[in-house]
């Protein structure tokens, strides 16, 4: 028998403040579904603010464009249904730092990591971008100049990938000349290099899951966890087939089966007044080891 405690579900506000000049941060109890924010007047305006959910959707940040505003006054909505009213000073008292604040930016990998060659490298700036000099930006592969195409990979452009398909086993580097990037605040960068190799096609294997169900059309979750614990493959099936991954790299892997029950793609508490435990959850015995330009094949069956 399963034993669970009973979840509150009613979503909520946990916390609301401003981070620092023109940036509020708004967390959740729950990721946010059928979200809008009402702005009242003569505060800030919706045309000043740009609205950025993260990966989880629970966690809102506000960048406000209007720095000479002193207040947000806003009313979170979830469904039609009001959430929590915002009512923020935001503006931060004068300092030293600020006034000789730059525009930060962090790359997607370490310093001359390896990375995959099928990837777009990403750079990420730590507030919205507003304008971009591309006379100032430089792609180099393998010391030759290649001319730099990039995109927001978000909607508040603070995401910068860059789409040049990379080749295999190459040498790149990354040059943004100072004052190449101007943030909403009129902040710029400084000098940024960034330097990194690709890997090539042999540095990963393949793997096939030959999944096997004793009863067919029944939901599961099938996934793929490495060794810090962290989800690296997922997949929904439903009935016996063949799963196949490549581009793997070397790793040991266990694997997880969650019962999706209610066929709704997640793992579900159980509900003590519905009387309904939570959904099974089964890890398959032994490790899976993928290898460098390696063909690996298993079988795994799936009992009711």
């Amino acid at each position: 028998m399963f034993l669970f405690e009973q979840v509150d579900s009613t979503q909520k506000v946990l916390k609301k403040a401003l981070v620092r000049k023109g940036l509020v941060s708004v967390s959740f109890k729950y990721p946010v579904k059928d979200f809008s924010i009402k702005y009242w007047a003569p505060y800030v305006k919706k045309e000043d603010v740009i609205e950025e959910f993260n990966v989880l959707n629970d966690t809102l940040k506000l960048w406000i464009k209007d720095t000479l505003a002193d207040s947000l006054v806003a009313v979170l909505y979830q469904h039609d249904t009001v959430l929590d009213t915002l009512q923020l000073g935001i503006k931060p008292r004068a300092s030293k730092r600020a006034s000789n604040a730059k525009l930060l930016a962090t790359f997607s990998a370490p310093p001359g990591a390896l990375i995959d060659y099928f990837l777009k490298p990403v750079v990420e700036f730590n507030s919205p971008v507003s304008k971009i000099d591309s006379g100032s930006i430089s792609l180099f592969e393998d010391t030759v100049e290649v001319k730099a195409l990039y995109s927001f990979s978000d909607s508040a452009h603070r995401f910068l990938q860059f789409d040049n398909k990379l080749k295999e086993g190459s040498a790149y580097e990354l040059l943004f000349l100072q004052n190449a990037v101007t943030d909403i605040f009129g902040y710029k960068n400084d000098t940024l290099r960034y330097k990194f190799k690709t890997r090539k096609k042999e540095d990963y294997g393949t793997l096939t899951l030959n999944v096997k169900l004793m009863v067919e059309n029944k939901h599961y979750i099938l996934q793929l966890l490495n060794e810090k614990g962290s989800v690296a493959f997922e997949n929904h099936i439903h009935k016996s087939q063949k799963i196949f991954m490549d581009r793997m790299l070397p790793e040991k892997y266990t694997l997880k089966i969650i019962y999706d029950t209610n066929a709704d793609g997640k793992w579900n508490t159980g509900s003590y007044k519905e009387k309904r435990q939570p959904e099974k959850v089964q890890f398959i015995k032994g490790e899976i080891i993928t290898r460098a330009n390696w063909d690996v094949e298993t079988e795994i069956y799936i009992e009711e």
